[in-house]
């Protein structure tokens, strides 16, 4: 995975138009190239790395992908047209567009390319209408179906199919209100698996805020959304398994509040109001077995006689690991098959059920640090467009305004110089940006895990897009509003 330092400068053809033609993936073998991303109004040329073996909608050939661009950038410019008008607005207009299957949930990991480019397309289509429709968007896309793809098992991709065609919402409850910085490290929130001889599948779930600090906080999409993927922390035969994730209904099909589930208003924020964020508490909620999102663990119940002869002991819950390996053993306990695949390496360290959950966040941190460099270039492009139109006086000039020589705010020697030093920082940071992208789309198109220096690389594209971001446009904001 690429570093920072290692991104070479290229060649700056003309203010704004970088097109940087190729850009390696030096230590992931298979990406063939996320490249080009293009500037309006050149067309965008993005080879997809999936591959047509991946199947799905438009990865295979470059005219069905410019296809699918053009169709999906007329969506989005219809569906946002106009300001949203509340969040209830601006959650059916997602809704809405989940709908049409244009973007399917797994393209997240069958047409990684695409997905990325999808991103990219709503942050230029949404200049105007502030970040919370992108927002709602990724947390649709990421959090919440991307957490299901990487955790779910099969029941659950194929309700997640079926919440596609719905054009169903959801939401992904992790952060809580006393865990600050450190969301995801402290989870507070139980699921405890409760055995019962009475029910078929041996018992079910009670999930439970268990103080005011576990609540669920600043849940984006929280106060509309259907379905969670909640992050609890599992408990077996009264021992804590660590933090797993659920699928869970928080509104019924009349749109009522499940029992037990209390979503509340976090109220209005500076900005983004479009997008509702809520606090989410639990109190008794009971889950079906199939709640948890059992791809690489699950639970049952089992009766553990010490001889043939004596009456089986009350029933205790069994939590079961499944390693990703070729090879598996079967063993039966109280009547119940178990599938367990072997380790092939003991040395490495097992991966938990969170580290699955932070997968969804490196694409997550690449689609924001995309999001915000493609807000950066369209402010950029946009200003600069006024200034190089808006005339300027100089001293000592005599000659009529109007003239083929008239001088330009965009001549002033301080934003001039502000432009050329966001040429070459705007290339730069966008090559880095696509070296990361076609690594996490070969890790994503390959199923392994990313290595150490790739999560790096994702972690340093996100602060360098971001603060790179805010920096260059406080100084444009100073320059312009001194000379304009």
């Amino acid at each position: 995975a690429p570093t920072p330092s290692d991104t070479p400068t290229p060649r700056i053809p003309s203010s704004l138009t970088v097109r940087v033609e190729s850009v390696p993936a030096p230590t992931m073998p298979g990406a063939l190239g996320v490249v080009d991303h293009g500037r309006d109004p050149a067309p965008v040329l993005v080879r997809d790395v999936s591959g047509p073996e991946k199947g799905g909608h438009f990865h295979s050939e470059h005219d069905d992908r410019a296809a699918w661009r053009a169709a999906w950038s007329a969506k989005l410019a219809e569906v946002l047209a106009t300001p949203a008008s509340s969040y209830a607005d601006s959650a059916r207009r997602l809704s809405a567009l989940v709908r049409t299957g244009m973007l399917r949930f797994e393209d997240l990991v069958e047409a990684p390319a695409k997905f990325f480019e999808a991103h990219r397309l709503l942050a230029r289509a949404g200049f105007d209408q502030g970040p919370g429709f992108s927002i709602r968007f990724t947390v649709q896309y990421n959090l919440f179906a991307g957490t299901v793809l990487e955790l779910g098992g099969p029941s659950h991709l194929r309700q997640l199919k079926q919440m596609q065609r719905d054009g169903t919402l959801g939401c992904f409850a992790l952060t809580e209100r006393l865990a600050g910085v450190n969301s995801g490290l402290v989870v507070h929130t139980t699921c405890a698996w409760i055995p019962d001889p009475k029910r078929r599948d041996g018992g079910r779930f009670l999930l439970n805020t268990p103080h005011k600090g576990a609540k669920k906080n600043w849940i984006s999409q929280g106060l509309v959304a259907t379905k969670a993927v909640v992050v609890a922390d599992l408990v077996v035969d009264e021992k804590r398994k660590g933090p797993h994730a659920f699928l869970v209904t928080l509104r019924d099909s009349r749109g009522r509040q499940v029992k037990g589930v209390t979503l509340t208003d976090m109220g209005a924020k500076t900005t983004g109001n479009d997008l509702d964020n809520a606090s989410v508490e639990f109190k008794d909620v009971w889950l079906d077995r199939g709640a948890l999102l059992d791809r690489h663990c699950d639970v049952f119940s089992a009766s553990s006689p010490t001889s043939e002869t004596e009456t089986p002991r009350a029933l205790k819950g069994v939590y079961v690991e499944r390693d990703e390996t070729t090879d598996t053993t079967t063993t039966n306990t109280a009547d119940t098959r178990v599938t367990r695949k072997p380790r092939t390496n003991t040395n490495e360290r097992r991966l938990t059920n969170m580290d699955r959950v932070g997968q969804r966040l490196f694409t997550g941190r690449v689609a924001v640090a995309q999001g915000a460099h493609e807000f950066r270039e369209r402010l950029f492009r946009r200003t600069r467009s006024a200034t190089d139109a808006k005339l300027c006086w100089v001293p000592g000039d005599t000659r009529a305004l109007g003239g083929s020589n008239d001088r330009r705010l965009s001549d002033v020697p301080q934003l001039k110089a502000l432009y050329l030093e966001e040429d070459l920082k705007c290339a730069r940071t966008r090559a880095f940006l696509e070296q990361v992208e076609a690594a996490l789309c070969a890790s994503l198109l390959t199923r392994k895990r990313p290595d150490a220096r790739l999560v790096e690389a994702v972690a340093a594209a996100k602060v360098r897009a971001v603060d790179e971001a805010i920096e260059m446009t406080h100084r444009l904001r100073q320059e312009v509003g001194s000379y304009a």
